[in-house]
Formats: C-alpha cells, structure tokens, sequence
C-alpha cells in the first residue's frame, strides 16, 4: 500500500485512500460531526472547555479524537513510516495532536485546544480534488510567490514610515508609532481598509493612494501567479489521467 508518488510528488491527484468507500465516507461524515459538535459546543453550552458543562461534549470528542487516533495508526501501517512526513500524514496528525495535547497544557488553555478541531477539515484535503490542486499550485508557484512576499515586506516598509513620516505628528493617536503606521498599511494595501485610521493632510492622501494602487496591483499579481499555477496543475493532472485510461 506503499505509493512512492505520495512522498516524491504529493500534488498529482491520484487514489490516497487506503480503506473501502464505506470507511473513507464514514471518516468524512465523522470530520463534519466534530466540527458541528464544537459549533454546538460553543453556542449551546457556552462553557470555558470541554471539562465544564455536559458530559455529552466531553465524551463525544474523546471518541471521536479516539477514531482519528485509530484512523492514523491503521494509515501508518499501510503507507509505512514516512507516512507521518508526508503531507496527508502531517493533515491526519494535526486533526489528532491537539486533544492528546490537552492531557498537558494547563487548564487555562483547553480552551484553545479545543478551537484547533476546526483544523480537522483539513481532512478533506484526501478527498477533494480542488483542493490538492489549489496546494499542488502553490507549491509549484512557491518561488515565484516567495519573491512577491519580499516585495510585498518592502511595500509594507515602506508605507509604514512614510506614513508614520507624514501623519505621525497631525495624528499621534492613529500613526503615531511605527506599529501603529504598519497597521494602516497591511489593511490599506490588502485592500481592506477598516476605517479606523485615514490620513487627513494633502500629502498623506496622496500618498495613501499610492499605496491603494499598489495594493490592487499586488492581489492581481497574486491572483494570477497562483491562477496559473493552478491551472496548469489541473491540465497536467487531467492529462496523465487520460494517459491511465489510454
């Protein structure tokens, strides 16, 4: 049950199952029962963690976490012990790690513990085809996107002084600091903009939209990068797959 492809190219989309169809769907309906179960958890019983309140949470999670933990060791004996290293492994591991964690962290942060079910959807990873693609492309783009990251850091440098340069001293309560200033810049060149702070003086709006400008510019470049890359992973995959059936 071994497959070499699963370690030396995870992003082709081929069979990463390893039970029957029945198994694999009962694991997909038991991922979105501990994710409605948290939900349910947190609106119904509005307790700190999972110790207080009903027993019903409490139990639930640990038969589920108990499922997973079974899931994993069966999975492990299957694909052999790299499985842990690859990135279906490392998915698995996460949807399990946080509630073995919980019998160590102290009592105050169970209540963190327990957010990090939703980290379980990952699971889906398996079974979706869109998302491997959507992983498979950005793995493939990961230098170019590497490459925006900086000039996105050396945007975000520099919208952050000039602001901080400009605004500092007509607004010390909004840009008054640098980290204050860098705020400003990460919501207004993602493209957000919460309206908490805005610059008032001339050059500040001028310079303001500059950086907006930029912004727009840099989630085109990212939607394109990442786009293509996509696509091109959707065309080689459809191409080996007819190349099978060929």
């Amino acid at each position: 049950m071994n497959d070499p492809a699963m370690h030396a190219r995870p992003k082709t989309l081929r069979n990463v199952c390893d039970f029957s169809p029945w198994v694999e769907n009962a694991i997909k309906l038991l991922i979105v029962y501990s994710v409605v179960m948290y939900f349910l958890e947190i609106d119904i019983e509005k307790s700190p963690d999972s110790t207080h309140g009903s027993a019903l949470w409490l139990w639930s999670e640990r038969i589920v976490a108990l499922l997973f933990t079974v899931e994993f060791a069966l999975r492990l004996r299957a694909r052999g012990s790299n499985y842990p290293y690859s990135r279906l492994g490392i998915i698995d591991l996460v949807a399990i790690l946080p509630f073995w964690a919980g019998f160590a962290v102290p009592p105050a942060a169970l209540h963190y513990v327990r957010t990090l079910r939703i980290l379980r959807l990952f699971k889906f990873y398996r079974y979706s085809k869109a998302m491997r693609s959507f992983v498979a492309g950005l793995v493939k783009a990961r230098e170019r996107l590497a490459g925006m990251g900086m000039v996105v850091l050396i945007l975000l440098m520099f919208g952050a002084v000039g602001m901080y340069e400009i605004e500092g001293t007509e607004q010390p309560d909004k840009f008054g600091t640098l980290m204050n200033a860098f705020w400003w810049t990460t919501v207004t060149l993602t493209t957000v903009g919460y309206g908490d702070a805005f610059p008032v003086t001339v050059l500040g709006k001028l310079f303001a939209q500059v950086i907006m400008v930029l912004g727009l510019g840099i989630t085109a470049a990212f939607i394109g990068i990442v786009g293509q890359s996509v696509y091109d992973e959707l065309v080689e995959s459809d191409a080996e797959s007819s190349s099978t059936r060929g």
